[in-house]
């Protein structure tokens, strides 16, 4: 039985180390998600008149 308790405490070990990783890879998207939306709001209200003729023929 003590392979089955060594082998129970891994296996929760991996899956509690799996949700962290999780965690923050949603704690990541989340933070992508504001910076996209921010970019989004201010090209929203950019005047295209704003940016060098250079910018506006790329």
């Amino acid at each position: 039985m003590a392979g089955q308790d060594d082998m129970i405490r891994n296996l929760m070990s991996i899956i509690e180390r799996m949700v962290d990783l999780q965690d923050r890879t949603v704690q990541q998207l989340e933070t992508v998600t504001s910076q996209v939306e921010e970019l989004q709001r201010r090209l929203d209200t950019l005047d295209p008149r704003d940016l060098p003729k250079q910018q506006r023929l790329n």
